[in-house]
Formats: C-alpha cells, structure tokens, sequence
C-alpha cells in the first residue's frame, strides 16, 4: 500500500479527483464513459505529464476483455453496465463498447493505494472483492463505496453486485464505518447531533424560501455541512462527489452492529424533526480498519 497514492474508480466530472490532487495525492482515476475520460485527459494535462495523474478509461468488471456499456445521455451519473440504469426517469441513452478489466489486474500494475473511492452504479463489490487479492496488510487504509444495499437496485429489483458491502468489506478486515448521505456530507449516526441538527434548519430555511433567506443564503450555505466543509478546505463540493474521505469524514466510526442498523433502516438514523431536510436515498459507505 502507498500511503500517497489514491484511487478515484468513477472519475465522472473530475471533482474528486480534483480534491485529491489538490490534497497532495498521486490519483489513479478510472472512467468507462470515452467522453468523460478525454474530458478529464484535457482538464488534468499538467498533472498527468507530471506524473501526478493517471486516467485510466475502461470499466470494472470480473473479466477482462470488453462489454457493452449504456450511457444516460442527460445524466453521466447513470451511465451503467445495466441499461435499465441509464434509461431511468425515461431518460434518452445509448450504448458503447468500451474495454473492462478486473481492479486486482489494475492493482497489480499501479499499486495498492491508500485510500480507494468506488462510485460505479451498483458494481462496486468487484472492486471490494478485489481487495481480497492483495495481502492484508497491503489492502487500503480507508475505502468508501455506494451503497447498492438499500438504495441503488434497478428497476427489476436486481443489484448486480450481489451481496451486501458491509458484509464484504467485513470480511476483508475493516471493522469501523461510516454512512454519508450524498446529498449533505453529513454522516448518519445513531441517536442527537447538534452538527446535523443545525445542517437540517439550515437547509429548511434556505429550501423553503423563508423571510431573509434570499439575503443570508451565503451565511446560510456556511451552516450547512456541504458550506462548513467547502469553507474548512477552500473549495467547492458540488453535488455528486464524494466529498472529504477517511478520518475528514464528520461523525464518529460506527461497529459493525451500528452499521447494519444504518443500513437496515436509514429513515430512522436522524430524529424526525431532521427527516425532512434530507435526502435519505442516496448514500456512500466508507470503511477503515
């Protein structure tokens, strides 16, 4: 494992791999959509001819060779091996080959990183399973994924990925976990937080167009988790990316039996009077040991 090296498998736009590079990271950053990777090869030219930034286009898969992979033409954040994905919401879509690869043969040829961020549309567990290749000692100090458990089925009810990230990452030895909700960066977690109390009026008021909101949405914004964080790193978090990582992630480690209770019923992780601020649908696990 090299503690400067960071995996962004799901490039998507760049965001996160932007952050990486700017915390002083040596990024491999993984995309299957052609567009998106030459869009991140032309926005990141200074940092791959620096040796700083590898983007590797290809998809995730158990095999190597190539497969047929849809692209959700009015959101890249679909774009799936399952079409039934990409085409949600009726959205317009279309199909491409693109090159796949298992994550233990991209292991194998640029290293074990330190922290590995896995965002591919309910095919995260082949790069959680993948993991198990790697000596325990060399696995990732931190990992995050989407949650496919409760969250990230398609539309016949299938999860592809099989069975549960919890579960896997368990087995690979990572025992502390934390489950962020996408839409906040706010960390789910049993019982009151003051933190995510304040993030939720915040947002209500901001949401709902109360008097003065309008006039104090910068100072409204910086209340939020999504403001305190762009503010504590002088950077913006757009919607859609991973945001901080390992132990910049707010909240505390849950065990294992807090995690499966996360995960069994999310609506239940905040008190009522947050629920309707937030999301509560989508939502990114992250793992240590």
């Amino acid at each position: 494992m090299s503690a400067e090296l960071v995996y962004d498998v799901g490039l998507h736009n760049g965001s996160d791999t932007e952050f990486y590079l700017a915390q002083g990271y040596r990024v491999v950053a993984i995309e299957a959509d052609p567009v998106l990777a030459r869009a991140a090869e032309t926005r990141f030219a200074p940092w791959i001819a620096g040796g700083r930034l590898t983007v590797l286009n290809l998809g995730i898969a158990d095999r190597e060779g190539d497969a047929e992979f849809w692209i959700c033409d009015a959101n890249p954040e679909w774009n799936s091996f399952e079409r039934s994905a990409a085409a949600r919401n009726n959205s317009p879509h279309h199909s491409v080959r693109i090159s796949v690869k298992p994550l233990r043969a991209v292991l194998a040829e640029h290293g074990a990183p330190h922290y590995l961020k896995v965002d591919i549309e309910g095919y995260d567990a082949f790069c959680l399973r993948d993991l198990g290749t790697l000596p325990a000692a060399e696995r990732p100090r931190f990992v995050s994924w989407e949650n496919w458990d409760n969250a990230n089925g398609f539309e016949d009810g299938s999860t592809p990925a099989g069975s549960s990230g919890l579960e896997i990452a368990t087995e690979l030895g990572y025992t502390r976990f934390k489950l962020i909700d996408q839409s906040t960066l706010a960390a789910l977690s049993p019982g009151f937080s003051a933190a995510n109390l304040m993030d939720s009026a915040a947002r209500r008021w901001l949401s709902r167009g109360y008097p003065g909101a309008k006039l104090g949405r910068p100072l409204l914004h910086g209340l939020t988790r999504r403001g305190r964080f762009e503010r504590r790193f002088k950077r913006p978090f757009p919607m859609g990316c991973a945001g901080p990582w390992g132990d910049d992630t707010p909240g505390r480690w849950l065990t294992l039996s807090e995690a499966r209770g996360m995960m069994k019923d999310a609506s239940k992780a905040f008190p009522a009077v947050m629920r309707p601020s937030y999301s509560l649908g989508w939502f990114d696990w992250h793992a240590t040991r």
